[in-house]
C-alpha cells in the first residue's frame, strides 16, 4: 500500500494500525538546529487525545511520543525524525467478526477487498487513531516555522456544526482576538469561539453520541504573516495542497 507521505520537501510519512503496538510518523526534510519543542509536541496531541473529554472517543490513551532519531541534546539532527506512540488502550476484543458484520459499507469491507488482507481491528489504517500521527508531523512543522518565521501565526476554529452557526460579525470579531492570541481558542471545548453557542454545541453532540448520529461542520482555518511565494502553479497551489490534507482524513 503505497500513498502513507505527504509533502515534498518537508515531508511526513505515518505508520501504524488502530490496535497495533505502535502508530507513529517519520518527518523528513527538517534542518538542523531547530530547537525541539516538547511544549508543542505535548500541545497538539493533548488537543486530539481520545478520553479526555466528553465528546471524544471513549479509548483511554496517554498519547505520549517517544523520540527514535533525529533529535539530539535539545536540536535537530537535520536527519529523519523518527517518532512513535505505543497504544495502550486497545480493545480488539470488541471487534468480533459477528459485530463486523453489522457495519456493511465500512472502510474495512473495501480494504479487504483491495488488499486481500486487512485489520479490521478499530479500522486499522482506515481508523481515526491515524490522525495522532499527522499530528506529530505538524507539531514538528509548528517548532520549524515558528524558529524560522516567528510572525507566522496559524490557527482554526469551528464556525459552525450541527445548526449552530456564527453570524459574520461573531466570525469577524473571533478573528479580531485570536489574531492577538490563537491559544484562546483552546478555553472552548468544541473551539467554537462563542461561549453561548460553544454550550449549546456540545448539548446537541452528547444527545448525538448518545444516539449513534453524527454531523458536519465548518472549520475556519486563518493563517497571517505567511511569507509570499509559497506553493507552486496550477497542480501543486498551497491551497490545493491543504485541501488535500484535509480531504484525507475523512
Amino acid at each position: 500500500m503505497a500513498s502513507n507521505q505527504f509533502g515534498r520537501l518537508f515531508t511526513v510519512s505515518t505508520f501504524g494500525e488502530s490496535h497495533g503496538p505502535a502508530l507513529g510518523a517519520v518527518i523528513d526534510g527538517c534542518p538542523a538546529g531547530v530547537l525541539w519543542r516538547q511544549d508543542i509536541m505535548d500541545l497538539f496531541l493533548d488537543r486530539r487525545r481520545p478520553g479526555a473529554r466528553a465528546l471524544t472517543s471513549a479509548r483511554n490513551e496517554a498519547d505520549k511520543v517517544e523520540i527514535l532519531s533525529g533529535v539530539f541534546e535539545g536540536k535537530t539532527l537535520g536527519t529523519p525524525i523518527a517518532a512513535v506512540i505505543y497504544n495502550q488502550d486497545a480493545r480488539s476484543k470488541d471487534y468480533t467478526a459477528e459485530k463486523l458484520a453489522t457495519r456493511p459499507g465500512h472502510a474495512t469491507d473495501l480494504w479487504q477487498e483491495k488488499f486481500g488482507h486487512s485489520d479490521p481491528r478499530g479500522s486499522g489504517r482506515a481508523s481515526g487513531r491515524e490522525t495522532a500521527s499527522r499530528v506529530i508531523g505538524g507539531a514538528v512543522a509548528k517548532m520549524l516555522v515558528t524558529q524560522l518565521h516567528p510572525e507566522v501565526v496559524v490557527y482554526g476554529f469551528v464556525e459552525s456544526a450541527a445548526g449552530i452557526h456564527m453570524t459574520g460579525e461573531e466570525v469577524a470579531e473571533a478573528v479580531r482576538i485570536l489574531d492577538v492570541r490563537p491559544e484562546g481558542v483552546d478555553e472552548f471545548s468544541l473551539r467554537l469561539p462563542n461561549g453561548g453557542k460553544n454550550s449549546a454545541l456540545q448539548e446537541i453532540l452528547i444527545k448525538s453520541k448518545e444516539a449513534g448520529e453524527s454531523h458536519g461542520g465548518v472549520a475556519h482555518l486563518r493563517m497571517t504573516g505567511v511569507p509570499r511565494g509559497l506553493g507552486q502553479p496550477v497542480f501543486a497551489k498551497l491551497k490545493s495542497d491543504l485541501a488535500a490534507a484535509f480531504m484525507s482524513t475523512g
